[in-house]
Parts: structure tokens; sequence; C-alpha cells
């Protein structure tokens, strides 16, 4: 292609002018290349679908990123400007407030609770510093609604609530400013709301902190008054008991020895009825000899209550029983107390079982044998029985009476214990109450005002920089951005083919060979560049014998002679297969006629340097033989058959078999017949043509070809019943290391068809 965009034909070894072409001399190190041959798509092989790929975001911007580049930076920079006049310059006048909390904090310094407590204070008063009521003492400051800033606003106080702003700048310092276009208003109303932030946040933070210890004064009174209370009745508990908890155990000791005392007695008096009774069943003879007698167990304690060691063992458990039973009566059930207190009682159970179970036999053998002769009468022996019932009552209802005594002394003692408990507690909280006012005094007393306006709110003079810059910056590369992905997207949107699987999956065309790109300086021969134009020559030679050889092949498998080079639409390289196919038959030593049946765009005429008529369209009007019109060109055994001059009859005979009638006589004479025919989407033409021709094939290029048009004209030829042999892809890629062989050289050559515009006619150029 040259400098004006039309496709340029690298042409075959010849000789140039007078139908022949230009041959280079080609040198012998220049080695023959491999040609990348394809049949269809792998089998197992899936197209990969949905989503987008970066490979096809990358071509389409290969494709057009000349236009997006120079377009996004025209129109960015258009933007950009606009957002730069348009943006009004904008001024920020601002006050800076200090926090100083050390007059009146009693607080720890060393372990940072000051720090903490500092920091809770200025993030409170940032907060509070836009509240609504701040606001609207600060728009009822003198001279705040006389600003046009002010006036212009349907409702200053939202207005001011979202304008203003409140930052922190270092650790004890606060910022209010705020922004606009008038200097002087925005001096006035930071000053308003510096003013009212003082006087309404840290006035009314002072008169708290006053309400705060008041109420901590009642509070205290109130637990004063408690504790005396409490007071009182824990020194009237005290006069009801001992004076200390020595004495209270002396005196339980003392009514527990009492105790033990009535149950020894009582057992003496037990075991005398029972030697009674025994008397008594001997007497009347219902006592069995050789029976062991059976001795009740409150009998058998009595004798134990004898002992020092069982009494003291036995005091214990019953001290530990009644206290117990009290604890559960006052506190809640698994409360530390109560399960200290059932731990006690078992292991003194466990001590008192086990000194009765070494004792039992002893005792049992001892009242045995006091068992002795039998005294006086039946009657006499039951009114002694009587006599020691009505002891035994008696002892019974003083044991009683003692166990009464013994527990309320023991629930007085808990009481006591409770109740002085309760005190401590009261007495912490008084005294913890009382420090607290004492601090709290001391801050009051010591107080200044915890904020102090360092820097008071002036007339800004000079206007913010930055602002403008950002928003012009943002508004040009956001255009420059948004244009190149639209050019981007939409070139991603026309599907134009760049490898060899996007070209199987849009139309199941069998790929013959790929011709690689060339670059644009091969075909200038230019003396500089000799050997490398040689070595592409080479290169293309053996491109172009790929799709020869298989064009071969399928002629001696299936008689295929006359073949029609297609192309969905202009510029994808059709004319330019064309002569190289037809060039590369003859050097094979066929026969070969190349006819240009575009015949509304010819262009076969200006390669080869012949004058376009007489040519096909005239022979069709038989206004000249056909011997006449067909042309001699190089290597030996090339003909050339040019369109001619086209008219509404030669578009009608199209239609017909005149046509049809032409091939079958040119087969008779040639090996093989190339025709260059019209794009098949644009026009009809080649939908005729291909009625009478063996078989089509395509010729598709990289970055030209759209995937939708390629389908469509293999299916307008499909639907005719015109066997299609494959297609050339011309700088395509499959992916695989064989055409990457290609991938580093630049632009090539191809075909730019169009039905406007002007041509160049050089014998190099073609359309």
């Amino acid at each position: 292609m040259d400098r004006n965009g039309d496709p340029q034909y690298v042409p075959e070894p010849g000789t140039p002018g007078n139908g022949h072409m230009v041959e280079p001399p080609v040198p012998a190190h220049a080695p023959p290349q491999p040609v990348q041959v394809m049949g269809g798509n792998p089998a197992g092989e899936e197209q990969q679908e949905g989503g987008i790929q970066i490979s096809a975001v990358l071509a389409a911007f290969r494709r057009r990123w000349f236009t997006a580049i120079s377009l996004g930076l025209v129109l960015g920079a258009a933007a950009a400007a606009t957002v730069w006049y348009v943006t009004p310059v904008t001024y920020t006048s601002y006050a800076e407030l200090q926090f100083d909390l050390t007059p009146f904090y009693f607080g720890d310094r060393e372990t940072g609770e000051a720090n903490g407590d500092l920091r809770s204070f200025k993030g409170t008063m940032m907060r509070l510093a836009t509240y609504p009521f701040v606001l609207v003492a600060a728009l009822r400051e003198p001279g705040v609604h006389q600003c046009p800033t002010i006036r212009e606003q349907r409702d200053p106080e939202a207005w001011l609530e979202d304008a203003i702003e409140v930052s922190a700048v270092g650790e004890q310092f606060m910022r209010i400013s705020l922004t606009g276009e008038r200097p002087a208003d925005l001096k006035t109303i930071v000053e308003a709301v510096t003013n009212a932030f003082v006087t309404q946040v840290v006035d009314q933070q002072l008169q708290d902190r006053r309400l705060k210890l008041t109420e901590l004064k009642e509070l205290l009174g109130r637990e004063q008054t408690e504790l005396d209370r409490q007071q009182s009745a824990l020194r009237r508990l005290d006069k009801e008991l001992a004076p200390n908890e020595t004495q209270v155990d002396a005196m339980q000791q003392a009514k527990l020895d009492l105790r033990v005392e009535l149950r020894k007695q009582l057992g003496a008096v037990r075991l005398q009825i029972i030697e009674q009774e025994i008397i008594l069943q001997t007497i009347e003879g219902t006592q069995e000899e050789g029976v062991e007698l059976a001795i009740p167990e409150a009998v058998v304690d009595s004798q134990l209550l004898e002992d020092p060691g069982f009494q003291k063992l036995y005091r214990s458990t019953r001290q530990k029983e009644v206290q117990l039973s009290t604890l559960r009566d006052r506190l809640k059930e698994g409360h530390a107390l109560i399960t200290k207190a059932e731990d006690d009682l078992a292991a003194l159970e466990a001590q008192l079982e086990a000194y009765r179970e070494t004792q039992l036999p002893q005792i049992r053998q001892q009242l045995q044998s006091r068992i002795a002769d039998v005294p006086d009468s039946a009657g006499q022996i039951r009114q002694r029985i009587d006599l020691l019932r009505k002891m035994e009552d008696g002892y019974t209802e003083e044991i009683n009476a003692l166990k009464v005594e013994e527990r309320h002394l023991a629930v007085s003692w808990v009481d006591r214990q409770i109740l002085a408990d309760t005190v401590d507690s009261l007495k912490e909280k008084v005294n913890r109450f009382s420090d607290t006012i004492y601090k709290r005094e001391i801050e009051l007393e010591k107080a200044g005002v915890p904020i102090v306006v360092r820097r008071p709110a002036e007339v800004p003079k000079k206007p913010d920089g930055g602002k403008r810059e950002k928003m012009a910056g943002v508004a040009g590369f956001g255009v420059f951005g948004l244009l190149v992905a639209a050019i981007v997207w939409l070139e991603m949107a026309a599907k134009r083919i760049n490898s060899v699987d996007e070209l199987e999956a849009a139309s199941n065309l069998q790929v013959m060979a790929t011709i690689p790109l060339m670059p644009r300086w091969v075909s200038r021969g230019d003396d500089r560049t000799h050997h490398k134009a040689a070595y592409w020559h080479s290169v293309l030679t053996e491109s172009i014998d790929a799709a020869r050889t298989l064009l071969l092949r399928n002629s001696q498998l299936s008689g295929t002679r006359t073949v029609m080079i297609a192309s969905a639409t202009g510029g994808e390289g059709k004319s330019t297969l064309s002569c190289h196919l037809a060039t590369s038959l003859a050097r094979a030593g066929r026969s070969v006629l190349l006819v240009d049946c575009d015949i509304r765009r010819p262009s076969i005429h200006r390669v080869f340097d012949f004058e376009n008529s007489p040519g096909i369209c005239d022979v069709l009007r038989q206004e000249v033989p056909l011997e006449e019109a067909i042309k001699q060109g190089s290597p030996d055994g090339l003909s050339i058959l040019p369109a001619g001059k086209v008219d509404q009859t030669v578009l009608r005979l199209l239609a017909q078999d005149e046509l049809g009638n032409l091939f079958k006589e040119l087969a008779a004479e040639y090996d093989f017949i190339i025709i260059d025919s019209a794009p098949v989407l644009p026009v009809t033409d080649s939908l005729l043509i291909a009625q009478h021709v063996d078989a089509v094939m395509f010729s598709v290029r990289r970055d030209v070809s759209r995937a939708a048009k390629v389908a469509a004209a293999v299916q307008r030829l499909s639907m005719l019943g015109v066997s299609i042999l494959g297609a050339v892809a011309i700088g395509l890629e499959d992916g695989g290391s064989s055409n990457r062989y290609y991938g580093r050289y630049g632009y090539g050559y191809g075909y730019n068809y169009g039905y406007r515009g002007s041509y160049h006619r050089t014998p190099a150029n073609i359309s």
C-alpha cells in the first residue's frame, strides 16, 4: 500500500513493461521459506466465547491507534481548556483553634490517659462544630445575613452545613474553613461560625461539667444517708450480740455443752427405760433366750456423748449445720459461703461417723452387761418406766428449746456479717464519690477556656491553587480515555478477523495458505534494500506456491480448472492474490489465463501495464474477437484478459449463458482460468460469475475482513451450490510458532476495495 492508502502489488519475478512484471534477481543464499497450510478447525479445539479478550482489544487498538489518540488528544485538550475557563476562581478562608485540657485535667499523664482524653475531646468538638445549633447561631451573627454569598442561598443553614469544613491540623489544633468566590464573605462567615462554636459549645461544655458536679454531690448525699442508716442498724445489732466474734463463739459453745449434757441425761433415761422393758419382758416370759438384745441407736449415741472425742466432733458438726441452714436462708444457692460450709459439714460428718463405728461394739457390750438380775414385781417396773418416760419428755423439750436459741444466735450473727459488708461497700462508694467531687471542684476552680482561637479568620488574598488544574486534567484525561475506549469498542464491534482461528470459527473455511504481511519498501526497488527485497520475494513466492500446490492437487482429484478469486468486500487482497496465483501456476509450467471480471472497478491492466480495452466486456458484446482481447504476460504461459469497458449490456449478459459459454471456450485452450471477481456483498456480479466456475477461493486479509461479512459471503455462494476450495489468509496468525514467524514485520500489502476515489495509475498499484 502506498502513501495514499492504495494497495500495492508486489511483482513476481519477470521483466517490466509490455505485459512483463518486474523480476528482481534472487540471491542464491535466500532460503526457501516454510509455508503454513491450514486445514479446518482441529478436532476437539473449542473457540473462546463470551467476555472481552485482551488480544481482541489490543488488535482493535493497533488498527485504530492513530485515529483514537489523535481525536483523543484534540477533544481531551478542548475539554480541559473548557473546564479551565468554566471553573470559577475560588478562595479559602480559615480559622485555627487550639485545644488545651491541661488546666482542668486531673488524669495520669504518664500512662497516656491525658492524650486519650484529648483525642476524644477534640473528636467531639470537631463533630459539634457543624451541628445545626452552632450554624444557626453563626447565621445570627451581625453582618452575616448581609453577605451576598448567604443571600443567594435558598436554605442558608443547609448550604452552610455542606460547605463548612472542619479538619484536624496536628494533635492539638482544629481548622474551620470555607471555600467560595467572594473572599470578604468567606472571612465574615468563618469568623461567625468560630465565634458561635466557642460560645455555644465551649461554654456549654463548662456548664455541663458544673451540672455533673451538682449531680455527683446529690448522689453523694443519698449514699451518705444510706451509710448512716446502715451503720445505726449495725450498732443496734452489736448491742444485742456479744462485742466480738470470740464471745459469740463462747456463747454458742456454752449452749452446745448444755445440750450435750441434756442429751447425756436423755440417753441415760432412755437406757433405763430399755433396761426396765427388758426386765419386764423377762418377767412376763416374752424375751427369748440366746437372742441378742436390740439396743436403739439413740441409746448408743447417748453413751457416745460421754466420750470427750465424740463430744468435740459432735459440737462442731451441729454448729456447722446451724450455720449452713442460716446461710441458705439468706443467700442464693451456689454462693461461695454456702459451698464452703457444705464442704466443711461433709468433712465433719465423715469424721463423726468413722469415730462412731470404732466405738460402737464396745458400747453395745457395756449396755448388755448392765442388764442385771430381775428386780421387783412387774407393776413396780411399769411405774418406774412411766416415770422415766416423763423425764425423757422433759429432757427432749429442753433440748428443742436450746436448738431454737442456737439458731437465733446464728441468724443474728449472719445478719451482722451481711450488714457489716453493706456498710463497707457504702463507705467505699462514699469515698470514691468524695474523691471525684474533689477533683471536679479543683478542675472547675482552675479551668480556663479549653479551646483558644489561635489564628482568626482573614480575607484570603491568593486564589486556591491546583483545583482548576485538577479539574481540567480530569476532564482532559477523561475525555481522552473515553474517546479512545469508544473507538476501540467500535472497532471491536466490527469484528475484523485477526487470526486464523477467528476466520475458521466465523466461516468454517479451510485455510489453504497464509501469506505474511510484506514491508512497504519491498515494492520500491531501492538498491540499498535489494537483498532484503529478494528475501521477501522468496517468502511471498513460497507462500503463494502453497496455495498453488493445493489447487493443483484439487485439480487432479476433482478436475477443478476454472477458479474464481473472491472476497466479501473490497480491500481484502483478492486482486493481489489473483495475480500472484496465476503467475505461480505459470511458473509451474501451466498455461494460465487471468481474467479481470471486476468489471466495475478493474485493476489487473494497471498491474501488467496494459490498456483496459479491449477486454471481456467487449468480447461479451461481440465487438472484438477473443484473440484480440487476450494479452500475453510474463512469465511464459501467462495470459491476461482485461475487463474492458462496462455498460448495461454487459451487466445484462452476465445473467445469461454467454459468460458460461465463453469460459467453456477458454477452458479448452488453457490449463487454468483464474478469475478476479468483484466483491460478493456489494454487487451481484460475483454471484452471477460463480455459477459458471468450478470452484471459488476466498481472499481474507487481516484487519480488513470482517467475520460477519465473510460468513455472509460464504453463505450466499453456498446457497448457489458453488464449491468453495477454502481461503488464503493474508497476514493472519493462527497462534502457533509458525505464524509468529512473520509477526515481527510491519504493515503488509493488500487490496483496498472501493467505489469512490481515485487511483494512482502506476504499474505497482491495484485497487
